[in-house]
C-alpha cells in the first residue's frame, strides 16, 4: 500500500469502528486529481451506559441482550456471570443492577462487603434479576 493512503486507511479504521461512516471512497483520476469521498452512518446508535457504538438499533438491542446488567458508577454493561467479579473489584455503595428492588439498590451508604454480599445472594446465579 502506498505511504501516502496509511493515514486515510487510519482515520477510515477509526471512524468504521465507532460505525461513524459505512463507506468511504479514494479516487485518482487519470490528471492524478486525488478526491474521498464518505457516507455517514445514520442508522449509528449508542450505548448509553458504557458508550460503546453500535451500527443500528438491532445491534445496540443485542448488546444490551448480551451485556443486561449496567452498572451506571463506572459505566460498564456486564453479564450476569460477571456481576460478582465486578461487584468484588470495584467499590459501590448500593446495588448496581437496575432491576434490583431491594432496599440496597434504593438506598446509598452501604459498606462494600454488604453490597458484595447482596450481589452474590441475589444476582449472581443466572436468572435471578431481583
Amino acid at each position: 500500500m502506498l505511504s501516502s493512503l496509511k493515514p486515510l486507511e487510519y482515520a477510515f479504521e477509526k471512524l468504521s469502528s465507532s460505525h461513524a461512516v459505512t463507506q468511504l471512497t479514494y479516487a485518482i483520476d487519470v490528471h492524478g486529481t486525488r478526491s474521498i469521498t464518505a457516507t455517514a452512518n445514520p442508522e449509528r446508535e449508542q450505548c448509553a451506559n458504557c458508550g460503546a457504538f453500535f451500527a443500528d438499533y438491532h445491534r445496540l438491542k443485542g448488546h444490551y441482550a448480551d451485556y443486561p446488567v449496567q452498572c451506571d458508577v463506572h459505566g460498564v454493561c456486564l453479564r450476569f456471570d460477571d456481576v460478582l467479579v465486578h461487584a468484588d473489584e470495584d467499590r459501590h455503595d448500593r446495588c448496581f443492577v437496575r432491576a434490583c428492588r431491594s432496599i440496597y439498590r434504593l438506598e446509598g451508604g452501604w459498606k462494600g462487603s454488604v453490597v458484595e454480599g447482596h450481589i452474590r445472594g441475589s444476582h449472581r446465579r443466572e436468572g435471578i434479576y431481583y
